[in-house]
């Protein structure tokens, strides 16, 4: 297993993280991720989540030995874990407070989840792969539900009417419609991001071709030159000798 060199420390604050990993094949890069120990007080009441995305960045390459999980730190719960030959993906998970979790990318159908596997196969090309990732912290916040009147709705062991449980409900709903939004738009912001990696990519490629289209052009007209030359005083020679058995 091979280590992306990254802690991250997820504090109160929402951070994020986000990066370019280039897997070998038949190995895996690995983020350790910390959270903080402070969220015992309130995690029951106010839970973290982990969520993020992630996305193939190397043209024409095959997806199948991708694998991207996030474990614990003892790799004994997989807490989620990417379908098979999936190139993009986004994951929501909860953490706890003072835990330790692997986020991992895999570059074959092994590993320490995939022991067990039946569906365990060799890597189709021997390539590594470029992917892209992002990796963020969102917190849950108790919501201060009020009516259409403006009036605070009774929480637990309070007498709840029917008008505030449909206002309830509608603020459930639109904190997730929120929070889905957010995650849409986090992926898409990633996902310029990486077609600008693509376009880096691109450009590296064709610089490189036209460096070697000048470079083999370049040799070729001095072979040319060489065996032009060469010819020239073959011939040169070869009329002088000629010239002296006449003569």
């Amino acid at each position: 297993m091979l280590w992306l060199g990254v802690v991250l420390l997820l504090c109160d604050e929402s951070q994020a993280f986000s990066s370019v990993a280039t897997v070998k094949p038949y190995h895996d890069e690995c983020l350790l991720i910390r959270t903080s120990s402070e969220w015992k007080k309130d995690q029951k009441e106010n839970p973290r989540y982990v969520w993020g995305h992630y996305e193939l960045l190397s043209e024409s390459a095959d997806a199948k030995p991708l694998v991207v999980y996030i474990s614990t730190y003892d790799m004994d719960k997989m807490l989620y874990k990417s379908k098979k030959a999936q190139a993009s993906g986004h994951f929501d998970v909860r953490l706890e407070a003072g835990k330790r979790y692997w986020f991992c990318i895999v570059n074959h159908q092994g590993g320490h989840y995939a022991e067990d596997d039946d569906d365990y196969e060799d890597h189709p090309d021997d390539k590594p792969r470029k992917v892209g990732f992002s990796l963020d912290m969102v917190t849950h916040d108790e919501f201060d539900y009020t009516d259409l009147g403006g009036n605070p709705i009774p929480q637990k062991g309070e007498k709840i009417s029917k008008a505030h449980e449909e206002a309830k409900e509608r603020a459930d709903h639109w904190m997730f419609v929120g929070r889905k939004l957010q995650m849409r738009l986090g992926a898409m912001k990633s996902h310029f991001d990486y077609l600008r990696v693509r376009e880096a990519d691109h450009r590296a490629l064709t610089e490189k071709t036209f460096t070697d289209i000048l470079t083999w052009t370049f040799a070729e007209a001095i072979t040319v030159a060489f065996v032009a030359v060469g010819q020239i005083m073959y011939f040169r020679r070869f009329i002088e000798r000629s010239r002296q058995y006449v003569v």
